[in-house]
């Protein structure tokens, strides 16, 4: 249980502190919802294997699926605490983005797994499942997702809103479970337990699917949000004292913390200085926490030759 003795250390950013906080809750959050999520999985497939409900042993590996990706998220949140060191100058901010990734890739597989034996159950239908069991372990199912969703709820993380959303479907899959177990007991049908389960899967994989897009985007270095480097371009040209961007990348770490590199061309008589605060100032509120901003003069660039010793001149520069 010792996972925040180690959250103070890193004075990389004036927000340490607060953000150590919060991830120390993120970390109680996700442990939370993660032992109650295994416990209940497991009672899930010992219950599904008695009452022979194919839907429950559908919500049990999806529920497994689930604590695998917890206890994935567990363990990432803690080493993204990590701080930079040399090796890895961003920290492990990367880390819940992979994390995410993996566990949407498991909760796919099991809901393929899940598939494929539903369909079976429908070409051959087995006995009727045990009514009186599926409606109590619906009635545990909705109540365990119900209580681990809204802690969840609470977080910031990427993390924690895949999670989130996951137990919200779950909490659904056991309603329908409910509705589906009632149908059986009023109208004898054994088919509603493998439609079920094959309803419940491919809801939850497309969810998944989904929420992949981000994490994918994050990996592959897109420019954050909806914006492009144009339009961040455009954005920079309106700020006092830039002529022109010569060069832009923009990309994020995690979804939250962006990075951007960039080369200003700025007016004659401006001092580098002033331009430079006013660009990072503005990009700080766009979530640009790394930035790294090079500067070329107009008068540099008339005489052609690159921006070599422009710093020489500081003092005498009057500001914008």
């Amino acid at each position: 249980m010792g996972s925040h003795h180690h959250h103070h250390h890193h004075g990389h950013d004036h927000s340490s502190l607060g953000a150590s906080a919060d991830h120390a809750g993120s970390i109680k959050r996700i442990r939370f919802a993660f032992i109650l999520n295994f416990v209940f999985s497991l009672i899930e497939l010992v219950g599904g294997a008695l009452t022979g409900s194919f839907a429950i042993i559908a919500g049990a590996i999806h529920d497994l699926g689930d604590s695998l990706s917890l206890a994935l998220a567990l363990h990432l949140e803690k080493k993204s605490q990590g701080g930079p060191s040399a090796s890895l100058p961003y920290g492990y901010l990367r880390y819940s983005v992979v994390s995410a990734i993996i566990s949407g890739i498991v909760i796919i597989s099991g809901s393929v797994v899940v598939l494929i034996e539903a369909v079976q159950h429908l070409i051959h239908p087995e006995a009727l499942p045990n009514v009186k069991g599926m409606v109590g372990l619906a009635i545990v199912g909705i109540a365990v997702n119900g209580i681990a969703a809204v802690r969840l709820s609470h977080g910031h993380s990427h993390n924690e809103k895949i999670m989130s959303w996951h137990l919200v479907e779950d909490l659904l899959g056991w309603i329908v479970v409910l509705i589906g177990a009632v149908c059986i007991y009023f109208f004898n049908l054994a088919w509603i337990d493998p439609i079920l389960a094959m309803g419940i899967s491919v809801f939850i994989s497309w969810n998944v699917i989904r929420n992949l897009r981000e994490p994918f985007r994050i990996i592959l270095q897109y420019v954050p949000g909806a914006e492009d480097t144009s339009t961040l371009q455009k954005q920079m040209k309106m700020i006092k004292g830039v002529e022109k961007v010569v060069e832009l990348q923009a990309w994020s770490l995690d979804g939250h913390q962006h990075v951007l590199t960039t080369r200003l061309l700025i007016s004659k008589g401006c001092a580098p200085d002033t331009v430079r605060e006013a660009v990072r100032s503005d990009l700080k509120t766009k979530g640009y926490k790394f930035v790294t901003i090079e500067i070329d003069h107009e008068d540099v660039h008339d005489h052609d030759h690159a921006g070599q010793h422009h710093d020489v001149e500081l003092p005498t520069q009057p500001p914008c």
